[in-house]
């Protein structure tokens, strides 16, 4: 896993090399690379256009099995909200609250990691979404709301001024809410961030951990 960087690109890619490298000259002879969902996005938002370039220097190791693994976007990313769930009573982000998500639970990623490495069960270099649940803002808000007991949580489609200057008010520096929040936004709307996820239909894991699951976690950080 390439940890997230909010300064360059060229950090990231920095560290992909390094991890390059070390399988390189102490043969391992499995991997799995934690990419991302928007991975096809050659000069996508957020970390997309580093995954692809990461990806490409991992496949080019010789005789080393490489799974990808791309996740959708992280159930956790709803915590960063509870206080405006608290206060606010409303959710939301630069995109309507109709829009399917593809999301994943950071268990299920695991779990999918755990059983690649451990069975050692793919060949050559491939790669696998790992998503937990499809589902709408408009859903979440149904769940979360009933969860949270704010049966009148509302899901708000943010303009992308709006949303940008409130997370400069929270700390964020213009590169940091432009590229992993904006950005992706953007391209959720206009659906190019999952497209190639859904033009596949590669479905939800089996046994994976559903948001009604994570709206029990959420409600116990929330109060």
């Amino acid at each position: 896993m390439i940890p997230p960087s909010y300064k360059t690109a060229r950090e990231i890619i920095k560290v992909g090399s390094g991890y390059v490298r070390a399988i390189i000259e102490n043969n391992i002879p499995y991997v799995v690379n934690l990419s991302g969902i928007d991975v096809h996005l050659v000069d996508g938002p957020g970390p997309a256009r580093v995954n692809f370039k990461n990806e490409k220097e991992f496949n080019s190791i010789q005789g080393t099995n490489v799974l990808h693994l791309c996740p959708g976007l992280f159930y956790s990313h709803f915590y960063g909200a509870a206080d405006m769930i608290r206060q606010q009573h409303i959710i939301g982000n630069n995109f309507g609250g109709n829009i399917i998500l593809a999301l994943s639970h950071s268990h299920d990623i695991a779990q999918v990691i755990f059983e690649a490495l451990h069975n050692n069960n793919f060949i050559g270099k491939s790669s696998a979404y790992v998503v937990s649940t499809e589902i709408t803002g408009y859903e979440i808000t149904n769940i979360l709301g009933r969860d949270t007991k704010f049966p009148d949580l509302k899901w708000i489609e943010f303009p992308d001024q709006v949303l940008s200057e409130n997370l400069l008010k929270q700390g964020m520096t213009p590169k940091m809410a432009n590229t992993y929040i904006i950005d992706i936004g953007i391209t959720l709307r206009n659906g190019g961030l999952l497209e190639d996820y859904f033009k596949g239909k590669k479905g939800i894991l089996a046994g994976a951990s559903s948001f009604e699951k994570f709206a029990e976690e959420f409600t116990v950080i929330l109060f």
